[in-house]
């Protein structure tokens, strides 16, 4: 038996196609109503066991600004050549079994497997500012699943908070609008008119013109509830107070979005209570990639390279008149995607004699393999151009910490990263990074140049893993990047080596102009949160707490909103790990937060004050960062993302409200 390392080419993820589109936006409840997938027969949208989010119904115009589309997103188990060994004759033997996603669409990716077999990564959506996804994930696995689209800004029903599950054999329709919130959300006004005037809050929303959404009782289409219904009551018995009046969402048709939160890089994962850690380290997870206006430009400017067709005339830079926003050519083999655009999903496996996964369901520190994988395949290799290259690298173990370096065969630097964007969003501008680090759940996108490394001589090169771990408590000392690279290995010292890069002058993946990026160049808006916005501060301390894992000394309880925020609102939000030597990489769904300080400090330029959707608690940080609530009532969690310690409770539910409320409440919301 032969195990090949560096041998087989980094495997593309296969983009997902939809299994439908409406022949025009559905901006009206009438025509949201009226149409659902003819595939989907007598169960129309909404119409299944878990139904879909009220918001899906009832919200402003304006979010529908393209077509609908329509998935269908299969969870399931298959068997994947994950650790390349082969037989005397080549044949492959270890083959792994795991669980993971696959595209239902007839017209599915044909890089994929083939229609209905899972792909680990699952295969990758592509969307666009305001054009609406309608998922129906469907569960072939025999344990409840959820799936949460992380970094989005999404209604609570489709967040997949733990236990909002999909049942074995069940669906789920989940609604991505693909918005950023309003730059100013409605319910301030709301509440400021209420206070000035002295009336209630329904008579200050229509003294000022907002619409007040409501969502109406009864099963869809006519209603806006499953074929069963909500539940009463919630499997522990707590009555489920499910709230009918939806509130403003932002505001009315025509007001303003805050365009530079609209994100650009988001990933999908298994989110089930108490089984994430197993769900995600078999291979629950896949991709999800926004564009809008900014982003878009980029692409046809040949800033950055494009998931899209180019069309018209194609100038000597790359950049062209057009692009072909067709859902069923995104991805395709018209664009640079899987070209000169590479997705990079770093794990790490541990596997039995005869190659089957092992997971030790009782290593409640956190779980780390000995097997290196990228994309669902151990050590690969990919060819490219000598030319720039776009790559978005991803940190997707279970408590795994990485600190990247491009290194020679000698385990020496050659040359750095130029870091574009941070978590789901873009820089304002690139700046240059000698290493890269990724925790669970953190992303990187970064601009490679293998041109300036051929005409330096340079054909071959690793993506090495310079960070010593142990166990899976995480790297020893703080997290903070000022200190970090001291405690990395030093050149020359052998890191760990998940990639081989061959260079090459040949036009393997077309010969297209480079991209037209230097450090100079413009990417993304940054809106800064100021402190005059900051209306409340609350300290959060994340510790091992009775042999399991807690926040403020309180274990996760799915019927208390922990913390109730007020819509519109920002607060402060100063975040411990009081728990020793252990790393806890904290996950904040709904909204992006930005650091402040960091042990007192001001923080790295990479990440101060930058968008992040996952912070990085290392030994004994503290961390001060300043985050907003808008458009949608909860709940909504956070948590630690090493998966072990989510699993064992380190989770709180935050429940955005209305009215200002104080903390803690009964959860508003539950679709189980």
């Amino acid at each position: 038996m032969r195990f090949q390392k560096f041998v087989r080419e980094l495997p593309v993820i296969p983009v997902y196609r939809p299994v439908d589109i409406s022949p025009v936006p559905l901006n009206t409840e009438a025509l949201r109503r009226a149409y659902s997938p003819s595939r989907w027969g007598a169960e129309g949208v909404g119409q299944v066991y878990h139904g879909i989010a009220p918001e899906y119904w009832q919200h402003a115009s304006d979010w529908e600004q393209k077509p609908t589309l329509f998935f269908e997103r299969l969870i399931a188990e298959g068997k994947i050549d994950m650790l390349g060994c082969r037989d005397a004759a080549g044949n492959p033997v270890k083959i792994t079994t795991l669980w993971g996603f696959a595209d239902g669409s007839p017209n599915a990716d044909p890089r994929g497997p083939g229609q209905g077999n899972i792909t680990v990564p699952g295969p990758c959506f592509i969307g666009r500012f305001a054009e609406p996804f309608v998922v129906r994930d469907i569960n072939f696995l025999p344990h409840r699943r959820s799936t949460h689209l992380h970094g989005a800004h999404s209604p609570s029903h489709s967040d997949g908070s733990p236990h909002f599950f999909i049942e074995p054999g069940k669906s789920r329709d989940y609604y991505y609008p693909n918005i950023p919130p309003r730059a100013h959300d409605a319910n301030l006004d709301i509440l400021a008119e209420a206070a000035d005037s002295e009336i209630g809050y329904e008579q200050a929303a229509a003294k000022l013109g907002i619409p007040l959404y409501v969502s109406k009782p009864g099963p869809a289409p006519i209603g806006d509830d499953p074929p069963g219904g909500w539940p009463n009551e919630s499997i522990d018995g707590t009555p489920a107070r499910v709230v009918r009046e939806l509130g403003p969402l932002g505001g009315q048709a025509g007001r303003k979005w805050e365009m530079p939160d609209m994100t650009d890089t988001n990933w999908y994962h298994d989110h089930a209570m108490d089984e994430t850690g197993p769900g995600v380290y078999s291979g629950l997870a896949g991709y999800y990639m926004t564009t809008d206006p900014t982003s878009e430009e980029l692409m046809r400017k040949n800033v950055i390279p494009t998931y899209y067709p180019r069309t018209g005339a194609i100038d000597v830079d790359g950049s062209s008149a057009g692009l072909d926003f067709d859902p069923l050519k995104r991805g395709g083999p018209d664009t640079d995607y899987g070209k000169y655009f590479q997705i990079m999903s770093f794990s790490d496996k541990t596997c039995n004699e005869d190659g089957s996964l092992f997971y030790d369901v009782l290593r409640h520190d956190g779980q780390i393999g000995d097997i290196p994988t990228v994309n669902g395949i151990s050590c690969p290799v990919l060819h490219v151009e000598n030319r720039k290259y776009r790559f978005h690298m991803h940190g997707v173990g279970t408590a795994r910490a990485w600190y990247l370096k491009l290194r020679n065969g000698d385990h020496n630097t050659v040359a750095p990263f130029m870091q574009i964007g941070y978590d789901a969003w873009f820089y304002e501008k690139p700046m240059m990074m000698d290493g890269l680090l990724l925790f669970v759940a953190k992303r990187r996108d970064v601009i490679v140049d293998f041109g300036d490394m051929w005409d330096r001589g340079i054909r071959e090169v690793y993506i090495e893993n310079c960070l010593p771990q142990i166990d899976g408590r995480g790297p020893r000392g703080t997290a903070d990047l000022r200190e970090i690279g001291d405690r990395t290995l030093a050149d020359g010292e052998p890191g760990e080596r998940q990639l081989k890069i061959i260079i090459t002058d040949q036009p393997i993946h077309g010969g297209k102009p480079d991209l037209n990026i230097d450090l100079d160049t413009h990417l993304r808006e940054n809106v800064r949160i100021t402190v005059d916005e900051v209306v409340k501060t609350r300290i959060l301390s994340f510790k091992r707490h009775n042999g399991a894992w807690t926040i403020n000394n309180t274990f996760y309880d799915r019927s208390v909103g922990n913390i109730t925020p007020t819509i519109g609102t920002a607060e402060r939000w100063i975040i411990r790990n009081n728990g020793g030597g252990w790393w806890h990489p904290i996950h904040i769904h709904l909204e992006a937060h930005q650091w402040q300080k960091i042990n007192g400090t001001v923080p790295h330029p990479s990440e101060a004050f930058w968008k992040q959707d996952t912070t990085v608690l290392g030994s004994n940080d503290e961390i001060e960062t300043f985050m907003k609530f808008r458009t949608w009532l909860g709940p909504f969690v956070f948590h630690c993302h090493n998966l072990e310690h989510e699993d064992m409770r380190m989770m709180f539910n935050f429940d955005p409200q209305l009215l200002p409320v104080e903390s803690p409440q009964q959860t508003q919301n539950l679709f189980p």
